[in-house]
């Protein structure tokens, strides 16, 4: 009874930026991206655990959330504001030009380099990696990190800031490239950094979140040029052809953690679903979990109940850049949920650290603000010229809205460094082709290729 009613709520929240939609005039608006997002959060979990206990309370402070994060958004007139349609002539040199195509195969070439060289000052080269094998060199990697024995390396802290830039650029790129040769080359070195640490270093996450990002930035530029074909069969079929792809590079990176030496079969299968449940359903049930020892102090497990952090765990990297020295265990949170042979996770959705930071209500005030930047931001794209910001700011809003099921993004520095140096350097190549613009503002000539 108590999983049926959180499927009902998970259609609310579905509903919920259906209804949006209706207002908006389209599927590409903050508030119904971040409600289809929470209905998946929720629905896939919910049947992927079946037997799983799961508070509805838990869900339901979802479902109020969304309601306040779409509520600024009924505030604009949007009947007022038509969609200015701006074709690929007139976008493409912002996005794609000889200068940004040569930064961007640069940047690759400095960020693999980088990751080389930060491996190396862990004790990896890449003859150990062809001589042991990726499974066992990513079990090795995972290990050191867990027990926090990784050596402090300039290389990764470099790579890792140029990583999501270096995607949200691609991302451009391709979406204007002129062939399919040329598109496979670009999503290839797009992808290669996030690739590397997958396999190699046994991180699953910068995968997902580069993934988020391209199609963040895909979308942003979809907005920016009055198109309204967000989910398009182009781009399922496209999404289809990803989840061909990433699957079996998942699932290598799972044999890793298992180590890859079991010989029963079923052992090896009950191993990997264990993995896919905790990955992908984990957060619902911890986070329902503690959400009822909070509130109801009735829960499987303790936890750590601070109140009033003023942001900390929201806004970790900025409180840290700021001095700011808490401790934090490498997962954010000590405590483990754990259902045996079902799921373990660590990971309690970005609602955790809301809490705890602002209150309940408070999270709700937060949401409402966050909300109203996001439209404003959304309806600049519509009506300004000034797109490098606004489009960069709604692609990372789109990554922020996928992460939600782990953290909030801004935990993580890299990702406030992409937030502020890809409109920057999108910017900065732009100017040099603003003549390109002009002459075809004027009717003159064609676009650089």
């Amino acid at each position: 009874m108590l999983k049926t009613l959180t499927l009902f709520i998970a259609l609310l929240i579905l509903l919920l930026g259906s209804f949006v939609k209706r207002i908006v005039g389209s599927w590409n608006n903050p508030g119904s991206i971040f409600c289809f997002f929470w209905f998946l959060y929720i629905f896939i979990p919910a049947l992927a655990a079946w037997n799983s206990p799961v508070n509805p309370f838990a869900t339901m402070y979802i479902f109020v959330f969304c309601c306040f994060l779409c509520l600024p958004g009924l505030f604009f007139r949007w009947k007022n504001v038509a969609y200015i349609e701006r074709p690929d002539e007139l976008v493409r040199p912002m996005f794609s030009n000889r200068q940004v195509r040569s930064f961007f195969i640069a940047t690759t070439a400095v960020v693999i380099a980088f990751m080389v060289l930060a491996l190396e000052d862990q004790g990896i080269t890449l003859s150990r990696i062809l001589d042991e094998g990726l499974v066992k060199i990513a079990a090795e990697y995972a290990g050191k990190r867990y027990n926090e024995e990784l050596v402090p390396s300039f290389y990764a802290k470099a790579a890792m800031a140029l990583t999501y830039p270096l995607v949200a650029i691609g991302a451009g790129l391709w979406y204007f490239s002129r062939s399919a040769r040329s598109a496979a080359l670009i999503l290839l070195l797009s992808f290669t950094p996030s690739l590397i640490v997958m396999l190699v270093q046994n991180a699953k996450g910068i995968i997902f979140l580069s993934i988020a990002l391209f199609l963040g930035v895909i979308f942003s530029i979809k907005i920016y040029q009055g198109k309204r074909d967000f989910f398009s069969f182009k781009f399922f079929s496209y999404v289809l052809i990803g989840i061909a792809i990433f699957v079996p590079v998942l699932v290598i990176s799972f044999m890793s953690r298992i180590g890859g030496n079991s010989e029963d079969a079923s052992a090896v299968l009950a191993s990997l679903s264990h993995f896919f449940v905790s990955y992908s359903s984990g957060h619902l049930y911890a986070f329902s979990d503690w959400f009822s020892h909070r509130y109801f102090d009735d829960a499987l497990f303790s936890y750590d109940q601070p109140n009033f952090q003023v942001g900390f765990y929201t806004f970790m990297s900025i409180f840290q850049m700021a001095g700011d020295n808490r401790v934090v265990p490498i997962g954010i949170y000590s405590e483990f949920f754990d259902i045996p042979n079902v799921m373990q996770t660590n990971i309690y959705s970005m609602f955790r650290g809301l809490i705890i930071d602002f209150s309940l209500l408070g999270s709700l005030i937060f949401a409402f603000i966050c909300g109203a930047g996001i439209y404003g931001c959304y309806y600049l794209i519509r009506v300004s010229s000034a797109q490098f910001v606004y489009i960069g700011l709604y692609a990372h809003f789109i990554m922020f809205a996928y992460q939600s099921y782990a953290a909030s993004s801004f935990t993580w520095l890299s990702i406030s460094v992409s937030i502020i140096c890809y409109p920057i350097a999108m910017w900065f190549f732009y100017t040099k082709v603003t003549y390109v613009t002009k002459n075809v503002l004027a009717g003159g000539d064609t676009p650089e290729k």
